[in-house]
């Protein structure tokens, strides 16, 4: 059975930090990057990669329950010992009966998960399978990475049926070479003093390398290929990588992107992938290529297909989130990531989320599964007991909406979680197609927007994103963003 290809989608955060910013602050730069996305403060690797998941598998036009496996590459879970994955597919409404594992490592994980979500496919065991990779990594202040290192998630949805691109052939190329890593306990990604070295005998070997040793195992050349996906670090380093390999294609250039937001580590392969599926024409080749440090290196051949043209336009293109973009200075920077904080109020013990109220409530807080009332049809979210409007008590469980207007609003200027980002917009929503008077009214916390972008009767969308830590666990859920009409 060919596997290929079937859907996909990118999440890159609105935030970027120029790198002005950061040399006004420290000196320095990194070749290449103009700018640099940065996470949100209710924004990590898990929520980044929901996002690109929702939006392959609405490119892919399959539901979440056919998706059988589900692999996440990544070096920046937000546990050590807690599957990042699950909480993902537990959001996007798969099953639990699904494959599901995380890889990491190195940021070559993602190709090394798509390497066994083809192994998964190949031997039968499912119809789709989904592939992410995310990460967002912090540089040491005043080092060259800050100025590189970005954040993002991409995701594809492979299978065999409606395939976009499919897989012809694989090479892998296994190296201790190490340029970057990060220990235990380090919150920041260490390097040697020569980072020209590591792009030389690090990146630009290994990539070359294995490009390499993939022609020669598949009698393909460099002139085979229209494009070239290569993990970016940098601007320079893989368009020398591609030259070195014969793509000299014009359209080469137009997948590199890592100028508009940084090196985003396990993710960066497969955004650029996007980036190329997002122009490539049917017939035309594309020469995948991940680099971990420390690692090695994946590379993979694949063939558009015909049925590319017939799916544009069903998701975002990676052109969109670059161009959707605000910008903030260093200090914003600092206090958004985490860096700077102010003491902030103790959390009432009412607000600790006990295991068992936890457990139960999941299918709402994460899959956002709502109650209609047999009785009158009143859209009842959170779970109640008793109808909102008629006080009835036979629901049947259907899906939340995800948009909605708004009907009321406040700022909470005081707050227990994240007090750097006061105030902080709250709105109850009247979610589309909810009947009742009540029912379908929906509260939560706003997110990506300015108090002054909110009004009432302003259109909204339902987003997964971090609502707190307690106890070392991260407590996700979703928040109220404006959507652009």
């Amino acid at each position: 059975m060919s596997v290929g290809i079937v859907g996909y989608g990118v999440y890159i955060p609105k935030y970027r930090l120029k790198r002005e910013e950061i040399s006004k602050v420290w000196g320095g730069r990194a070749p290449g990057i103009n700018e640099k996305s940065v996470v949100g403060f209710d924004e990590d690797a898990t929520t980044m990669a929901v996002a690109a998941a929702q939006d392959a598998i609405a490119h892919a036009g399959v539901a979440p329950s056919e998706v059988g496996a589900l692999y996440v590459g990544s070096v920046s879970s937000p546990y050590i010992s807690k599957s990042m994955a699950v909480i993902i597919a537990e959001a996007l409404g798969m099953s639990q009966s699904a494959s599901i594992a995380d890889f990491a490592g190195s940021t070559r994980s993602s190709t090394i998960a798509l390497r066994s979500c083809m192994d998964f496919l190949e031997a039968g065991k499912g119809k789709y399978g989904l592939v992410i990779g995310t990460d967002w990594q912090l540089g040491m202040p005043g080092d060259s990475l800050e100025h590189s290192l970005g954040a993002g998630a991409a995701a594809c949805l492979l299978g065999s049926d409606g395939k976009i691109a499919e897989f012809e052939d694989s090479y892998s190329l296994s190296t201790s070479f190490t340029g970057t890593w990060r220990s235990d306990g380090d919150q920041f990604v260490n390097r040697y003093d020569d980072p020209r070295y590591e792009r030389f005998a690090g990146y630009s070997k290994i990539i070359v390398d294995t490009g390499k040793g993939f022609f020669k195992k598949t009698g393909k050349t460099g002139s085979d290929f229209q494009y070239a996906a290569f993990t970016q670090p940098d601007a320079q380093s893989p368009a020398s990588a591609a030259k070195k390999l014969g793509i000299k294609s014009v359209k080469m250039p137009s997948s590199i992107v890592s100028p508009l937001c940084g090196d985003t580590g396990s993710s960066s392969p497969f955004l650029e992938l996007a980036a190329a599926l997002d122009q490539a024409e049917p017939g035309e080749r594309i020469l995948l290529a991940s680099y971990g440090s420390g690692a090695g290196s994946d590379a993979f051949s694949l063939l558009v297909s015909e049925d590319i043209n017939a799916k544009r336009g069903k998701a975002a293109p990676v052109q969109h989130y670059l161009e959707n973009k605000q910008y903030i200075d260093y200090c914003t920077y600092q206090k958004t990531i985490g860096l700077l904080k102010v003491k902030g109020l103790p959390e009432p013990m009412s607000a600790i989320v006990t295991q068992p109220s936890g457990e139960r409530e999941k299918d709402y807080e994460l899959k956002l599964k709502a109650l209609e009332c047999k009785g009158c049809g009143s859209l009842n979210f959170p779970k109640r007991h008793y109808c909102i409007d008629c006080r009835g008590e036979e629901f049947k469980e259907v899906p939340l909406p995800r948009r909605g207007n708004i009907i009321t609003f406040n700022f909470q200027y005081v707050v227990a979680v994240s007090p750097e980002q006061a105030p902080i917009p709250i709105c109850t929503a009247k979610m589309e197609g909810a009947k009742g008077q009540y029912g379908g009214n929906v509260s939560s916390m706003m997110t990506d927007c300015k108090p002054e972008d909110v009004t009432v009767g302003g259109k909204v969308e339902l987003i997964f994103r971090r609502c707190g830590q307690e106890l070392g666990l991260v407590r996700y859920g979703y928040k109220f963003r404006p959507v652009k009409e």
